[in-house]
């Protein structure tokens, strides 16, 4: 089962918008964590009405501590295998947990979708070479260039949870900007293999 983790703070002119790609995934054994980081606006309203459309749909309120604290929260409630990240204002194609899923297997430790950014000028793919490794120092360097071609995210990846979890990965909550850089640099200390996939299956708002 995959956790999809989302830190929601007034984000309800999206929220819907995102949950819905998710439902709509072909790849359909996940849960979705809904963190609502104290939000002002109806945010908490609507995912808690979102929640009752779906009983994998679990939602979490806090007080607002950031996005930082609200992914660390996210990883405590995560019960799946595989851990993945969703900007609350962004949405995913129906293949996006298909495409991820299908590149794991017991060498790969990280799989990374390209992507698609949705700007006001219009919308941009942004395609990784195809690439799978099977070791640390080669899994690094093929990280390092996909760094070069293209800003790294944390929202279109797929880690592993036992790695997260039996190496205390959790985001630097100290920090605002870069914070998911640190946390991917960190997860790659304990990874074999990498898999990246020229498809674009998430799309960056």
């Amino acid at each position: 089962m995959i956790s999809i983790i989302v830190p929601v703070y007034n984000a309800q002119k999206y929220i819907k918008r995102c949950v819905e790609s998710i439902v709509n995934q072909s790849y359909q054994k996940w849960e979705l964590i809904l963190i609502d980081d104290g939000s002002k606006d109806e945010s908490s309203l609507i995912c808690d009405e979102l929640k009752q459309t779906d009983s994998r749909i679990h939602v979490v309120h806090t007080v607002n501590q950031g996005a930082s604290a609200a992914r660390n929260r996210g990883l405590d409630e995560a019960a799946g295998d595989y851990i993945t990240f969703v900007d609350a204002d962004d949405w995913v194609e129906p293949n996006h947990l298909e495409v991820l899923v299908n590149q794991i297997d017991s060498d790969v430790d990280l799989c990374i979708n390209s992507f698609i950014a949705d700007l006001y000028y219009g919308s941009r793919p942004y395609q990784y070479k195809e690439v799978k490794t099977q070791d640390n120092i080669e899994s690094i360097n093929a990280f390092f260039t996909i760094l070069l071609q293209h800003s790294q995210f944390l929202w279109n990846k797929l880690f592993k949870s036992n790695i997260i979890k039996d190496n205390h990965i959790r985001f630097n909550t100290s920090i605002s900007l870069g914070e998911d850089n640190i946390f991917i640099l960190e997860y790659l200390n304990y990874i074999r293999g990498l898999s990246a996939s020229s498809v674009c299956t998430y799309h960056y708002d």
